[in-house]
C-alpha cells in the first residue's frame, strides 16, 4: 500500500486567513487513526485526534 492509498484527506477547510490557513483531517486507512493537519502561513502542525478518554480516535 503506497502513501496515497494509506493516508486520505477526509476534509479540507480553509480557516482564518483564507488561502494562507487550512485544517485537514487525515485518516490512516491501515489503522483508522485520525490526525489533524493545520497550516497557518508558513507554519504547520500535525497531531493525533483523541477521544474523551485520551485514546486515538479511530474511524470505522
Amino acid at each position: 500500500m503506497n502513501l496515497e492509498e494509506r493516508f486520505v484527506k477526509k476534509t479540507k477547510k480553509p480557516i482564518g486567513m483564507g488561502a494562507l490557513s487550512a485544517m485537514d483531517i487525515i485518516v490512516d486507512n491501515e489503522t483508522g487513526v485520525n490526525y489533524m493537519f493545520y497550516v497557518y502561513g508558513n507554519t504547520s502542525g500535525l497531531t493525533v485526534i483523541v477521544d474523551k478518554n485520551g485514546k486515538p480516535y479511530i474511524s470505522e
